[in-house]
């Protein structure tokens, strides 16, 4: 077995000394035995019972598969999200895409300035192309009209939504279903300033 250069000239460096009394056999040689510089026996593991003072291994390998399970756990959970939201994302896809081939365009209207009306619910008129312009709708209320541009209709829109809705208060004592259907409807979305 071939000699370390501290073996041949029987002296040990301080840093030799220093961790003799954790190897009993003497200072480790990693070139002679790999097994030794960990403090092992120069057996492999698993040809001889383990040492006393290196039984702790077993609840350190123990703790490190929890924190791998966590992890791998964690990773799992994420790549499950991440999927999701993929599906999502293409779902919308889909939904824009079919939009856009029907021409339908959903407008938010937000405000009815100049009049002196606020918009107090989600208003969103839908418009879409027709042979000669545009069509503007408030689906929910059951109001529609044309305009020569997406704009020009959506304007229209605010304009006819302003003067529906007085028309329907100064006759609302004598309305039918549909009318009064209406009323409530625009009330829940505009109110006067």
């Amino acid at each position: 077995m071939p000699r370390s250069r501290h073996q041949l000239s029987g002296q040990h460096e301080p840093w030799i000394t220093a961790i003799e009394p954790a190897f009993p056999c003497g200072a480790p040689d990693v070139f002679e035995c790999p097994y030794r510089a960990l403090g092992h026996s120069e057996s492999p593991p698993g040809q001889r019972p383990v040492a006393p003072e290196s039984q702790g291994w077993a609840e350190s390998f123990r703790v490190a598969l929890q924190r791998i399970a966590a992890e791998a756990e964690a990773k799992k959970q994420q790549y499950l999200r991440i999927a999701r939201l993929e599906k999502e994302i293409e779902e919308l896809k889909t939904s824009v895409k079919a939009r856009q081939d029907s021409g339908s365009v959903v407008v938010p209207l937000t405000s009815l300035a100049p009049d002196p009306f606020e918009v107090v619910g989600e208003v969103r008129i839908v418009v879409q192309p027709t042979e000669d312009g545009f069509l503007a709708s408030l689906f929910d209320a059951g109001i529609s009209i044309t305009g020569d541009t997406q704009e020009e209709a959506v304007a229209n829109l605010r304009n006819l939504l302003v003067d529906v809705f007085d028309e329907l208060e100064e006759d609302e004592q004598r309305l039918g279903p549909h009318p009064a259907r209406q009323l409530a409807v625009l009330r829940s979305l505009i109110k006067r300033r």
